[in-house]
């Protein structure tokens, strides 16, 4: 591809992006605090994990319409972690803001083999988009 065209690709993907969009980060000190956030915007929940243990953080409930995960979580390993057998880190997820209404984000801390017990923690985010 030439180097014109790479520029007139980029400019093109730019273009198609929602023009004031912000990307708001949600933390472990959210949890249970309503959020809003305006169509358009990425909601960022960052929790801490340590999937060396087996634990992941596991997304509950019904598809919301209001609200897109954009795929699997990223994980983040912790900054002091480098060269660390069983460090841990952050866990990423990430929501499109798609239209306009009130739902709910629930996070379950737990084992994916361990559907009967009881997740170690839960993390319920009230989201409204405007």
């Amino acid at each position: 591809m030439s180097h014109s065209r790479l520029i007139c690709s980029s400019l093109v993907f730019l273009a198609l992006l929602p023009a004031g969009a912000a990307e708001i980060k949600i933390g472990p000190s959210d949890n249970g605090k309503p959020q809003t956030v305006d169509k358009g915007d990425v909601l960022v929940v960052e929790l801490p994990t340590n999937p060396t243990t087996g634990f992941m953080w596991i997304k509950s409930g019904t598809t919301m319409p209001m609200l897109r995960i954009t795929g699997p979580a990223d994980f983040k390993p912790a900054p002091d972690a480098e060269g660390k057998v069983g460090a841990g880190g952050t866990e990423i997820f990430k929501f499109d803001a798609l239209e306009a209404g009130q739902t709910e984000v629930t996070l379950l801390y737990r084992r994916p083999w361990e559907a009967e017990v009881p997740p170690a923690q839960t993390f319920v985010l009230p989201v409204t988009v405007k």
